[in-house]
């Protein structure tokens, strides 16, 4: 090696263990640090008892990010589905999940109650400024279930369709109330679910996550890097993850070992380090 390159590499390298020292510090300010009482420590380990990670054992499906770069993008399995049918559930101003999911040849049903318009529209897409909600008595006219929005885009008997959803929180209250019939229609669904660690009913996340793991095996997790974590252990734990449910049978799979995040993960921000789940199981 010449010394010049010598000398880059070494810089480099310098560089590079500087931006993780500074990276740490910055996770620091991300960390929960007070104590975990006992019951907090009992409901975690529930928590990750359904949220068991599994990882692609068949050469005939891969991995694929669909979507932004950034927040709004997701990690699933190729094929995506045995249908051409898609629901995005939360749109905001970002449809680059929905254009993606539209050149591999899906017809996108969007859903989104809080926006006058999409940022553009594209064949493909079929818009209803409708949010979600998961039923019981007074519903509001702009908000709909999912087996309404089924039912009325003559969906409600079709089976191998795809689910994203990101709603702030209203994840819960849709998937507390939905059947495992009407979850088994889809093939994957793909989910950010919040307030994992700061809701005041845990026990309905843990019915709901009891709920998804009787229908879809969990395939991909990622941490929303704009959220505070604790630590539990050699655990960490995210207040919001990105989560990636296949239907169980869809393809052979085995227990994650690898470390995440993958490759092909990104930071749901640059302005913060980007949380590292490391061993998940």
């Amino acid at each position: 090696m010449k010394m010049f390159d010598y000398v880059n590499a070494k810089i480099s390298s310098q560089i590079t263990m500087m931006r993780n020292f500074v990276d740490s510090k910055k996770y620091k300010l991300l960390q929960n640090t007070r104590k975990i009482s006992n019951e907090e420590k009992i409901y975690i380990q529930k928590l990750r008892q359904f949220i068991f990670l599994y990882d692609i054992d068949d050469k005939c499906y891969r991995y694929i990010r669909i979507g932004s770069k950034r927040d709004g993008g997701y990690i699933m399995v190729k094929p995506l589905s045995r249908t051409k049918i898609a629901y995005s559930i939360g749109i905001c101003d970002n449809v680059d999940w929905d254009s993606q999911m539209v050149d591999e040849g899906y017809e996108v049903f969007m859903y989104d109650h809080t926006i006058e318009a999409l940022p553009f529209m594209k064949k493909g897409f079929h818009w209803f400024k409708t949010g979600i909600c998961g039923g019981g008595g007074g519903v509001k006219a702009s908000l709909q279930t999912l087996d309404a929005m089924l039912n009325d885009n003559g969906h409600s008997e079709t089976d191998g369709m795809i689910l994203k959803m990101d709603v702030e929180g209203c994840e819960w209250d849709v998937l507390d109330s939905i059947s495992k019939n009407i979850l088994s229609h889809f093939d994957q669904i793909v989910l950010e679910i919040h307030f994992i660690l700061t809701s005041r009913d845990k026990g309905q996340i843990l019915r709901c996550l009891d709920k998804l793991s009787c229908t879809h095996d969990i395939v991909h997790l990622h941490a929303n890097n704009t959220c505070k974590v604790v630590y539990m252990n050699k655990y960490i734990i995210p207040d919001v993850l990105e989560i990636t449910y296949l239907k169980k049978g869809y393809c052979k799979l085995k227990p994650m070992v690898d470390m995440l995040p993958r490759t092909m993960d990104k930071a749901s921000t640059v302005r913060l380090p980007e949380i590292k789940l490391g061993k998940w199981n």
